[in-house]
């Protein structure tokens, strides 16, 4: 059991110890960047994240597994689902010999994800996190050959998320989302497998979260991209062929869900009409009543935007996108030269004297460093579409879409001259600086930027 243990913490943010237990279970020492690479930018280690209906941290998995959790005596920690605290629980119920609480935790908490979240990381992980994924699912096929299987464990799944939603009957809001679940899609689907999949079918890759990743690329190639997602669907299905004969139940339900996910997207692959729908633009809204919206605690952030430099509209706009993307309530708070990048394209000198004309006239668009006249913000530019990054202005189309409260500062519009008219359709009401205080007090996040 203590090498489940150990197995587990290298799964955590590697700290002082971190070598010295890599090399005592026979392992090379993984770097920070190698950790960071696996755990945080390619395969999450949470149960919600690849059993939950949406595929997002939290909610009614992390919820089951802290129950369980507490039932038995073991520590609760926030992330109840991560899965060094399931290892960790797992072999303390197993030290104190308690059957029923062992064989929960094993067939119903860790190995109906842990199946195939292990067989991408040795398949796509970095550096010795692909042997540590081998040694982990080797240690627990051991492990389910030893603890009996209770009887309907394999219900968590059965119970538990719908599979892909097809498009032509329930719309097409849902089916990226959808993608993005593990347990609904039939598989992993990475940021890295995406840009691969945009090397493959020649596309221009979007930078940004997976979301806005896949819908890009629905939008340039649905047809392609569909059958790519088929095929990728397929390829999961293949390796549960590989997993131990134990936990036939747990591969014969992945490969059920991966056949008919693979089924449907290359029928939809094959009706370009039909696929094209899948691209459509994200809902106008999302709210936390709508079941799109993500995790209902996601929480929320107000991002107080000052700068109109281009090296800090991004990030603005790049955050703001982001924390609505994860369901979040997300306010922009708009203020002096921050205001400026919310002009209308088209609208020429603003003001209503000559000094409120003087400054709308010098107010260009610079870089806070290496600006060199103008040319560094249109080198700037010109790299970004390159690496097919978003501009800010279709950030800010995205912001608005997907929920973005913006509000202009009310004082800098009188300061400067600004009319309402002046500024892009779909803002808040003005606000003050007693208003924008009292979001910023309810705000979980608060940015300055």
């Amino acid at each position: 059991m203590e090498l489940l243990r150990a197995l587990g913490t290298l799964a955590e943010q590697p700290d002082v110890h971190t070598a010295d237990l890599a090399r005592l279970v026979g392992l090379d020492p993984p770097t920070p960047d190698e950790w960071h690479a696996t755990f945080v930018e390619r395969f999450y280690p949470y149960a919600s994240v690849h059993l939950g209906q949406q595929g997002f941290l939290g909610g009614p998995v992390r919820d089951g597994v802290a129950g369980v959790l507490d039932t038995i005596g073991a520590r609760v920690a926030q992330e109840a689902d991560h899965l060094a605290v399931l290892l960790d629980a797992f072999a303390h119920v197993d030290e104190r010999g308690w059957v029923p609480g062992r064989a929960v935790l094993l067939w119903e908490h860790i190995l109906p994800w842990t199946l195939p979240y292990l067989d991408r990381v040795a398949m796509d992980g970095a550096g010795p996190f692909r042997d540590w994924a081998q040694l982990l699912s080797a240690v627990l096929a051991d492990t389910a050959e030893r603890v009996p299987r209770p009887s309907g464990a394999e219900l968590v799944l059965v119970e538990e998320p719908d599979g892909l939603p097809d498009p032509r009957l329930d719309g097409e809001d849902d089916l990226v989302q959808a993608l993005l679940a593990p347990a609904r899609y039939g598989a992993i689907l990475t940021r890295d497998d995406l840009l691969l999949a945009a090397g493959r079918l020649d596309l221009a890759p979007r930078v940004g979260e997976r979301r806005y990743v896949l819908r890009a690329l629905l939008q340039q190639d649905p047809a392609g991209t569909l059958g790519w997602l088929g095929d990728h669907a397929r390829a999961a299905d293949d390796r549960t062929r590989t997993w131990p004969e134990v936990v036939g139940h747990l591969a014969a339900w992945w490969s059920s869900r991966a056949t008919r996910s693979a089924d449907l997207l290359n029928d939809l692959a094959d009706d370009a009409r039909t696929a094209k729908a899948v691209a459509s633009r994200p809902p106008s809204r999302t709210t936390k009543e709508d079941p799109m919206a993500g995790d209902p605690d996601a929480g929320s952030m107000t991002i107080v935007c000052w700068s109109g430099d281009l090296d800090k509209v991004w990030p603005q706009y790049i955050l703001a996108t982001t924390g609505a993307a994860y369901g979040m309530d997300v306010m922009l708070f708009c203020t002096f030269w921050g205001l400026f990048p919310l002009k209308k394209p088209g609208v020429g000198i603003t003001g209503n004297n000559w000094m409120t004309k003087a400054l709308g006239v010098m107010n260009r668009e610079n870089l806070s460093h290496l600006n060199v006249g103008g040319a560094g913000a249109k080198m700037m530019r010109t790299i970004a579409a390159e690496q097919g990054v978003a501009p800010p202005e279709e950030l800010m189309e995205i912001a608005l879409e997907l929920g973005v409260r913006i509000a202009p500062c009310q004082m800098t519009m009188d300061l400067m001259g600004l009319e309402r008219e002046d500024l892009i359709d779909g803002l808040q009401e003005p606000l003050g600086a007693a208003a924008a205080v009292a979001e910023m007090k309810k705000s979980e996040i608060n940015l300055f930027i």
